[in-house]
C-alpha cells in the first residue's frame, strides 16, 4: 500500500527480486485465515497462503527469523501450484486424460492417486471447474432442483 502499486505488481516484483537474489523468502508458505462478511450468508472464512520476504542477509545464504526459515531462490523451493511442478489438480487431469475411455467415481480417482496426497475435495472441485471449460463430463451430482 505504501508503494502505491497494485497487489499483483508488488507480488510480481518480489518474486523477480527473489529470482535475482536480492531478497530471501520463507521456505514454506504462511497461512492466514481471513474472515469476510458475506451478507445474508453470514461470515465466510478463507485461508490465504503467502510468503514473507526480507533483504538478503550479509554474506548471503539462509537466515532464520522468529522460527521461520528464509531461503534464496532454488528449484526445490518453488510452489508446484505455480506450474513449476506437478500439482494435484494436474495429476488428476493427467489421470483422466490417460484413461479417457473409462468413467470413474471420485473415490476411485482418490484411491489411485492417494500416494500423491490427492483427496476427494481436490478431485471434485477441479472436475467441476474443468466441466465448465468443457474438458471433462461430470454426472451424478445434486443441484437444488434435481439430481
Amino acid at each position: 500500500m505504501a508503494s502505491g502499486l497494485g497487489l499483483k505488481r508488488v507480488l510480481n516484483s518480489l518474486y523477480l527480486y527473489w529470482l535475482r537474489g536480492l531478497v530471501v523468502r520463507t521456505a514454506s508458505l504462511v497461512y492466514e485465515l481471513e474472515t469476510v462478511n458475506a451478507g445474508r450468508r453470514g461470515r465466510v472464512v478463507h485461508t490465504r497462503p503467502y510468503h514473507l520476504y526480507r533483504l538478503v542477509p550479509e554474506g548471503g545464504g539462509e537466515v532464520v527469523v522468529e522460527g521461520r526459515r528464509f531461503v534464496g531462490y532454488a528449484r526445490e523451493h518453488l510452489d508446484p501450484r505455480g506450474g513449476n511442478g506437478v500439482s494435484k489438480a494436474g495429476r488428476v487431469l493427467d489421470f483422466l486424460h490417460s484413461n479417457g475411455d473409462e468413467a470413474f467415481y471420485s473415490t476411485e480417482i482418490v484411491k489411485r492417486l492417494s500416494e500423491f496426497g490427492v483427496r476427494a475435495r481436490d478431485v471434485m472441485g477441479n472436475a467441476r471447474r474443468w466441466e465448465r471449460r468443457g474438458l471433462v463430463y461430470v454426472r451424478g451430482y445434486k443441484t437444488d432442483a434435481r439430481q
